[in-house]
Order: structure tokens, then C-alpha cells, then sequence
């Protein structure tokens, strides 16, 4: 038997993973690489007002 840790890692390992956070201002534009602080900053902002 294996824990959930050790039958999950073959998706840590995937090349396609993302290693940077992406956003997008609309539905209608490509994702965007920010920082990692802007990406916290978005998250925060959305968080209060939703």
C-alpha cells in the first residue's frame, strides 16, 4: 500500500507542470507570468471581495 504522498508524485514530476504563477486580466487574454508576491497580492484582493 502506498500513502497518498507516494501515489501522487508522478504529477509533481510532469514537465508540463507549472513552476511560476500565471494570470489572466479577462477571459480573453493569454495568461501572464507574474511574481509570486503580485500573485498573493491578486489572491488577497479577490478574497475581499468575493
Amino acid at each position: 500500500m502506498v500513502c497518498v504522498k507516494g501515489a501522487t508524485i508522478a504529477e509533481s514530476l510532469d514537465k508540463g507542470r507549472l513552476h511560476y504563477p500565471m494570470v489572466r486580466d479577462s477571459l480573453n487574454e493569454e495568461f501572464r507570468r507574474v511574481s509570486w508576491n503580485e500573485a498573493f497580492d491578486l489572491i488577497t484582493l479577490a478574497s475581499w471581495y468575493n
